[in-house]
């Protein structure tokens, strides 16, 4: 489907590009109608949403930092080359997608058990390479400020999620986290994984919130979703779609699926490290 595309302006106090893409701007200002803050929650992927696009991820980072061996990164790069190719193959079934995803993850983690991955190095390699998308960290900010509940749901590691915001004085009170979390023993080796549940990038759709987080959420019935990725529409059930403002960041590596975002997303944002103004943007709007 080819869309009429039409682009937002909006304050520069906001953002230095000044502009977003939505495929139909009346429904945006029909849902934007509907939000106030009491009645708001936020759902955001992490790496390459929160954070800038820089081609790297939480999982992807230890084989960057130089401070892995080299057969690890050789190991690691042949699974990416075998499962990658699923993870962007939409002719298949999100049963197969999904399969294949698990098998990455796992595999992956059992690398990182068999290294011996130190905390002190998922903490040193994470800060040093994940930096906040410009914008995001005044949304949070805000978000905090005026008691909207944000969760973090993403395919990456907790404890990565947790020290990249707490470094930046972002991990605030509002913010849960649903990701995978490593189990290091007493020494800080990474020994395993809460395999309770396995979030990847194809079965956001399956996480099961904890009470705490329905409990907060219950009377929240209008949700900002932030995403980089087609799949990051499934951290909404479909009922709530109409009461969802999603907003997509299009990234260099995923031009070609332009349309399909604006498909999916309300908001597209075209950019690697901005803008994530949008998000204040939308809490301006939320709060008059």
């Amino acid at each position: 489907m080819s869309h009429t595309i039409h682009p937002i302006e909006y304050p520069q106090k906001y953002s230095h590009s000044m502009s977003f893409l939505t495929p139909n701007p009346t429904l945006l200002e029909s849902k934007l109608s509907r939000f106030t803050p009491e009645t708001t929650r936020v759902v955001t992927d992490f790496d390459s949403t929160l954070t800038a696009d820089n081609g790297k991820t939480s999982w992807s980072l230890f084989a960057d930092s130089g401070l892995m061996p080299e057969s690890y990164v050789v190991r690691r790069q042949v699974l990416k080359d075998r499962y990658y190719p699923y993870e962007i193959d939409l002719s298949l079934s999100e049963t197969e997608r999904s399969g294949y995803m698990r098998d990455w993850w796992i595999g992956h983690l059992e690398l990182l058990v068999e290294y011996g991955l130190h905390k002190d190095i998922l903490e040193q390699v994470v800060n040093h390479e994940m930096k906040i998308r410009t914008g995001m960290d005044s949304m949070l900010q805000e978000l905090e400020e005026l008691s909207i509940p944000v969760l973090v749901l993403s395919a990456g590691i907790t404890q990565s999620i947790e020290s990249v915001l707490r470094n930046q004085n972002l991990l605030f009170q509002e913010i849960s986290i649903a990701s995978n979390s490593l189990i290091f023993n007493a020494e800080w080796i990474c020994q395993w994984i809460d395999t309770k549940q396995i979030i990847h990038v194809c079965n956001k759709d399956e996480w099961d919130a904890s009470e705490n987080v329905q409990e907060t959420f219950k009377a929240r019935t209008n949700i900002l979703l932030f995403g980089d990725s087609l799949d990051d529409i499934k951290m909404i059930r479909n009922e709530e779609r109409d009461s969802t403002i999603a907003v997509g960041f299009c990234t260099s590596n995923r031009v070609h699926q332009r349309e399909k975002f604006l498909d999916t997303f309300d908001i597209v944002v075209e950019s690697n490290t901005g803008d994530g103004g949008v998000g204040k943007f939308l809490l301006e709007r939320i709060k008059s």
